[in-house]
């Protein structure tokens, strides 16, 4: 891991363990599952697909990797997504997002990473 890296996984990391629970912080909510598909900066053709299910007792942490193994300070931060749909009561929610970490070391300050995650976020809430 490069040293520019190496700091920013120490903060992914550590904000990782501050987290709350699902729980503590939606007590409303059973448990959040993402479904994603990470593509290149093209946007053609399908590098990786994902699901994270998320059950109460889960960390609230919503940050993804970027998938891209060049990619410097990058990833995808589905924590204000979750938030938001949850707020409103959504069972579904569903976009784009695009890494704004850096394409590699040497491209760092000049050229994004620009790689995509399509996602679909699914809420179940707890009965009362």
């Amino acid at each position: 891991m490069s040293k520019k890296n190496s700091v920013h996984e120490t903060l992914f990391n550590q904000e990782f363990l501050a987290s709350p629970t699902i729980s503590e912080k939606f007590p409303t909510v059973s448990s959040v599952n993402i479904k994603m598909v990470f593509r290149d900066d093209s946007g053609n053709g399908t590098i990786e697909s994902q699901n994270k299910e998320f059950t109460s007792m889960s960390k609230a942490f919503f940050q993804v990797k970027c998938r891209q193994r060049e990619c410097v300070n990058g990833g995808f931060d589905l924590s204000n997504l979750i938030t938001s749909a949850i707020n409103s009561q959504q069972t579904i929610a569903e976009g784009r997002l695009s890494c704004q970490g850096w394409q590699d070391l040497e491209r760092v300050g000049n050229n994004h990473c620009l790689w995509i995650l399509d996602y679909e976020i699914s809420v179940q809430y707890a009965q009362n």
